[in-house]
């Protein structure tokens, strides 16, 4: 007697299941605002229209955002993305972020909104505006004595755009200080976090002084062609520190991390601001003077135009910036593949094959732009600077 009670009940419980089952599909779920994604493909099945989405595109939000007090990466995405707990879509917009925890008044994140082709259909919105003014002037640069264009570093967006890669001489390193500790728990330091930097003896900076945050490529000095004199180093700009303390006697100053386009380790250099490239007009040479190719921004053996080369004489030579090189090759080029690409021969014709553009002019060094060229330049190339070009 007891399987028929067993089977009794086992078929009311289906009976239940299926008296239930029509009166879910008749009657579909409203949307919930906390979880939009699960929401969509419930009514998609029922047939019912598609609730608004949350895409960025079509929600009308912003490209970015400033933090103000109070703000975090959660309060942001119930704000923006309707959904408290979608705030690691946030995070993965922002890499430089290293703790989602820690947010900063003044700090700009991403928030993943419309690229500026789709932005551009909303009249209301002035970026279009914006990018508009930034082509006509880009449009408006005059050449550079006609025979090449100088490319820019693109304009200002709302976070500071940092040079990633430049130059440091060798007395300039010597005097810079190095990130020895921190405060916070962790080894990856991020925009906001205190830094405490150690400077050389007499090298104390003054507060709310802005210094570059870099990292030296050490293993690979840039020297003197044919000599073992260090000039400088190729470095790695991450971003900005600004000196809060430094009172103390040891040496040591108390320093925020800004602007930081990567995350900073202890054992960075923080140095004197290292300038951004921009707009410079060519200048007439007041000096004559040979200089070699000593190193390239870019990696790689060859180097084409529109790169930046560091030339081995600076400001005590009499190099100013907008001072125009040329480089000049002079002897068989079949020659120079077979035996070795240094080879000058004097009984050809010098030929020039580019020209470079001085753009920062350190005092003994010099970074460069090869604003035009017909070859590809090696390291110890010869540069000439001549008198009234």
């Amino acid at each position: 007697m007891t399987a028929p009670r067993t089977l009794t009940s086992l078929g009311l419980a289906v009976a239940m299941l299926l008296a239930r089952g029509p009166l879910a599909r008749a009657e579909p779920a409203e949307p919930d605002d906390d979880n939009g994604a699960a929401d969509d493909s419930a009514d998609a099945d029922a047939g019912a229209p598609d609730p608004v989405p949350v895409a960025p595109a079509k929600t009308g939000i912003p490209r970015t955002h400033v933090i103000r007090a109070g703000e975090t990466l959660s309060t942001l995405s119930q704000q923006y993305l309707r959904d408290r707990m979608a705030w690691p879509q946030l995070w993965a917009l922002n890499p430089e972020i290293t703790d989602p925890n820690r947010v900063y008044p003044g700090q700009v994140v991403r928030l993943g909104g419309p690229a500026p082709k789709e932005a551009k259909v909303a009249a209301a919105s002035p970026e279009p505006a914006v990018d508009e003014a930034r082509a006509r002037a880009a449009a408006a640069r005059p050449p550079v004595a006609g025979r090449g264009m100088v490319r820019l570093a693109p304009p200002h967006p709302a976070a500071p755009h940092l040079r990633q890669l430049g130059f440091v001489d060798e007395g300039a390193l010597k005097a810079s200080g190095t990130i020895y500790g921190s405060m916070e728990e962790k080894i990856m330091l991020a925009t906001g976090d205190q830094a405490y930097v150690q400077f050389p003896s007499g090298q104390m900076p003054k507060s709310a002084t802005h210094y570059s945050v870099y990292q030296v490529d050490a293993g690979h000095p840039v020297r003197e062609p044919g000599s073992t004199t260090v000039l400088g180093y190729l470095v790695h700009v991450c971003g900005e520190a600004v000196i809060e303390d430094a009172t103390s006697d040891s040496q040591v100053a108390t320093a925020r991390l800004i602007n930081l386009a990567e995350p900073v380790e202890r054992g960075y250099r923080v140095g004197p601001m290292l300038p951004e490239i921009r707009q410079i007009a060519p200048k007439k040479n007041e000096a004559s003077l040979t200089a070699r190719v000593i190193a390239a921004m870019a990696p790689g053996s060859l180097i084409s135009s529109e790169t930046f080369v560091v030339l081995n004489r600076g400001r005590r030579h009499g190099v100013e910036a907008g001072n125009r090189f040329l480089v000049l090759r002079q002897g068989d080029g079949l020659k120079r593949t077979l035996e070795g690409w240094d080879t000058t021969d004097p009984r050809f014709p010098p030929r020039t094959i580019a020209e470079i553009l001085a753009v920062d002019v350190q005092d003994e060094t010099t970074v460069g732009w090869i604003a035009r060229g017909d070859r590809e330049l090696r390291i110890g190339d010869v540069a000439d600077l001549q008198r009234g070009y």
